[in-house]
């Protein structure tokens, strides 16, 4: 008898904790939110149930930098409080490691030399494929702006850059009066976007 009103206890106990959680998904889902934000695993960049966005692990880009610029990745992951693996694949992604002597020197897999406004500069950057595509998008984005003066066009592009080879990360210039004197001082020409230094 005991055991089967504890048994009937555990699956009210169970239904109502079912029922709260489906009340929980459905009010994010009214909200706007994604169905993993309304279950609680925002994705990178989607609004969670609190209102922030995710952002990605900022370790994981300090510490591609780090590597390749020299420093050990054991010592890096272990500063930075990062797990020695997490960090190696985040960087496997992005190059492979070149030993000389005793010591492991970071190459990017693919450097693609690309012109690119940030900051109010005009600037060329290596980046990866994935960058590269992105920054294409960027300039040619700019191109018909430039061309046309409709500012909806660089609306995709605000709040967003590339991150070079060594980690370092550019802001896409949006800003259209320094668009225009940027172009006035010598607008790239758009085949220098697809200029592969391999």
């Amino acid at each position: 008898m005991v055991g089967s009103i504890f048994g009937v206890e555990s699956m009210a106990a169970r239904l109502s904790g079912q029922e709260r959680y489906r009340q929980r998904i459905e009010r994010a889902l009214a909200k706007g939110l994604s169905k993993s934000a309304a279950r609680g695993h925002a994705k990178v960049g989607e609004k969670t149930a609190s209102g922030a966005a995710l952002k990605s692990d900022n370790r994981l880009a300090e510490g591609f930098a780090r590597v390749a610029s020299g420093e050990s990745l054991s010592t890096v992951a272990r500063e930075l409080g990062v797990a020695r693996e997490r960090l190696r694949r985040s960087i496997g992604e992005r190059g492979d490691y070149v030993r000389h002597g005793k010591r492991y020197t970071f190459r990017p897999r693919v450097q693609n030399d690309f012109p690119l406004y940030s900051n109010g500069q005009s600037i060329r950057v290596f980046v990866d494929d994935e960058n590269a595509a992105r920054l294409g998008a960027y300039m040619a984005a700019v191109g018909k702006f430039l061309g046309s003066g409709r500012l909806e066009i660089l609306e995709p592009h605000i709040n967003h850059g590339v991150t070079d080879v060594r980690g370092k990360f550019y802001p896409f210039e949006t800003d259209p009066d320094t668009l225009y004197e940027l172009r006035a001082k010598g607008r790239p020409q758009f085949h220098q976007l697809y200029r592969n230094t391999n």
